[in-house]
């Protein structure tokens, strides 16, 4: 059986094809209602358009447990506000049923679109949703543009493909119950669901494993380690520097590069930047390259924001450009605390005519740097947001008419991200708000017939500051298809394990 749906909404269906007893991601009121009943002028998605299907009893059995969710989520929206978060308590009553629906299918398949070849992706899908029956469930996504990133909080393992795997589009995302999951190009799709279709005719569910395992293609896209908000002198750095760094014994060999965007220690103290020292020298034991690092406004200014010190920042011995030939990635590096007042963030038309300088030099010395991915490191977000819209902060603020951005925010960003632009830099990396975060916008560069993708990458506090989760990003970025993928991870600070908080794929 096959139905339609968003591509957006696929970790909505990751959940309920999860045989597990598993939290729900989080989403809103609209979020469900719209993934399960509103199409175009108020069309019942599921019930008018929405499947494909040999067995017509199962077919309906789907449709009414999706009528009976949209039914309970369509009387939620009519006292609550679209974009309140549901409570999991509800989302796993209103779910239940259509859960129970789908997770009695062994087999799950989810178009993945880009490149063209929409015509040919979707007949295939179809056959696919026909030909299997009962046993598996084909999930067809509308054709919206491919350049849309997709953006899922709480990502099912099911999902982590889409960031690990970014070659060849389109393709097929296959996984069974427990999440097993494997990325196919469609000119390989067919053969792999060949062997798919007779596992599941021969009845043996272990065999279907077989098949994903047997077939999962060895990829090894670039990866860099993004790591931010150390704020090390801190008592959250010290309880908590030693389960980062657990963690980090093992994902630091999976990946090409670290970087770390700033506020390194909390204040500029000597014994502090000793701190940060020896942080350094515990990632050098898991890496044999040094992290590429920045500063912050902790790191040069009293409590972030006055009585500026450059020492402990020269020490630092930080570099405006770093050339990785291994990964082939050039790091342009920034300091945004230096020419702003408070904890604002600012990067001078001379900083960036400095490190463009260096650029152009180690350009001239070895063209082939030209064709390397081209990565910005700055502390201050480009994008300006609203941490918390709710907190008591923002809430006092908004009397006097201001927010947190007022004390915060990159005075140039919108300058900052031009430039970028301008100089083919698709990926900015940074930190401050403690808070992971993925900003993509279509710049115009004069002269250019199309728009160029800014993706902006934010890291949430690694050790914990402020009481918040620890946090680190790992993006990935694939040379050939020019693709990028950034997961988040966080642990709440009581050792409860690291897990995906968000899942990003973009074009970069």
């Amino acid at each position: 059986m096959g139905f339609f749906f968003s591509i957006q909404h696929a970790n909505i269906v990751a959940y309920l094809t999860d045989s597990r007893q598993v939290t729900p991601p989080r989403m809103t009121v609209h979020d469900l209602w719209t993934f399960l009943g509103a199409a175009g002028e108020g069309r019942r998605f599921f019930a008018n358009r929405g499947f494909v299907s040999s067995d017509h009893v199962a077919e309906g059995e789907v449709a009414l447990e999706s009528q009976r969710a949209f039914d309970a989520v369509d009387q939620l929206l009519r006292t609550t506000q679209r974009e309140t978060w549901m409570e999991d308590a509800f989302v796993i009553r209103t779910l239940s049923g259509l859960k129970q629906r789908l997770t009695a299918y062994d087999l799950f398949g989810l178009t993945v679109r880009g490149d063209g070849r929409d015509e040919e992706l979707t007949a295939f899908a179809l056959n696919a949703a026909y030909s299997s029956g009962a046993r598996a469930l084909i999930l067809i996504t509308a054709c919206e543009s491919p350049k849309t990133p997709l953006e899922f909080l709480d990502p099912f393992p099911a999902l982590a493909p889409l960031v690990e795997d970014l070659g060849q589009r389109p393709g097929m995302l296959f996984w069974d119950l427990k999440g097993n999951s494997l990325y196919a190009p469609l000119n390989d799709a067919h053969t792999v669901f060949g062997q798919l279709l007779q596992a599941l005719r021969g009845g043996w569910h272990g065999a279907i494993e077989d098949v994903l395992e047997r077939n999962r293609r060895v990829t090894r896209p670039k990866r860099i380690l993004h790591l931010s908000d150390l704020h090390l002198g801190t008592i959250q750095a010290a309880e908590n520097q030693q389960l980062l760094l657990q963690r980090l014994r093992r994902v630091v060999p999976t990946v090409d590069r670290i970087v770390i965007t700033g506020d390194l220690f909390d204040e500029p103290k000597r014994e502090y930047s000793i701190h940060f020292q020896n942080f350094s020298f515990a990632l050098r034991q898991f890496s044999s390259k040094p992290p590429v690092i920045i500063p912050g406004n902790h790191d040069q200014k009293t409590l972030g924001n006055v009585a500026r010190n450059l020492r402990e920042v020269a020490d630092l011995d930080w570099e405006k450009l770093v050339v990785d030939d291994d990964m082939g990635a050039v790091f342009f590096c920034f300091d945004s605390s230096r020419d702003a007042a408070w904890a604002r963030g600012k990067v001078t038309t001379a900083q960036r005519r400095d490190v463009a300088v260096e650029y152009e030099a180690r350009a001239n010395e070895r063209l082939e740097i030209e064709g390397y991915l081209r990565v910005a490191l700055v502390h201050h977000h480009p994008f300006s947001f609203l941490a918390d819209e709710q907190s008591l902060l923002n809430r006092g603020l908004r009397w006097v008419g201001k927010t947190d951005e007022s004390f915060l925010c990159m005075e140039d960003g919108d300058e900052f991200v031009d430039w970028c632009a301008r100089r083919g830099i698709p990926l900015i990396l940074h930190g401050h708000k403690h808070i992971p975060r993925h900003v993509c916008r279509d710049i115009w560069v004069e002269g250019a017939r199309q728009p160029r993708n800014v993706n902006a990458v934010g890291c949430g506090t690694s050790l914990g500051a402020e009481g918040k989760p620890l946090s680190y990003n790992v993006v990935t970025y694939d040379h050939d298809s020019q693709r990028a993928g950034v997961s988040c991870f966080a642990d709440p600070g009581d050792g409860g394990g690291f897990v995906g908080t968000k899942l990003v794929a973009f074009d970069a």
